[in-house]
């Protein structure tokens, strides 16, 4: 599975003001920006280390489009993952939940993180 996502902002106009291609992410559930700073954190599924997985990305704005400050995913070595979440905490810090089947089997076999 590979895809591209696109990241766009609108001002009012028909046409996006500004974009970013986002390669590698075939769908995006959640964008949402940090007050404080304006950071604008995206999470969305696609092929990173080798399986799906939700990821979390993080964008700059400077007026002239959003650029890729950084790529992010928790891995411990599972079999597999499902969904994806994040919500905003404080300052520079969220929390991210998805689900996932641990390599040993986990508590119930099944784990969310």
């Amino acid at each position: 599975m590979s895809g591209v996502s696109v990241l766009f902002r609108r001002d009012g106009a028909a046409a996006p003001a500004v974009q970013a291609t986002i390669a590698g992410v075939s769908s995006v559930n959640q964008v949402w920006q940090e007050p404080a700073s304006g950071k604008i954190y995206v999470t969305g599924n696609g092929v990173f280390n080798g399986k799906s997985r939700a990821v979390v990305l993080r964008f700059s704005d400077s007026g002239t489009g959003p650029s890729l400050d950084w790529v992010k995913f928790l891995d411990n070595a599972e079999t597999s993952y499902s969904g994806g979440q994040t919500t905003f905490l404080s300052p520079e810090k969220i929390a991210f939940a998805d689900g996932r089947i641990p390599l040993s089997g986990g508590f119930g076999l099944l784990c969310a993180f």
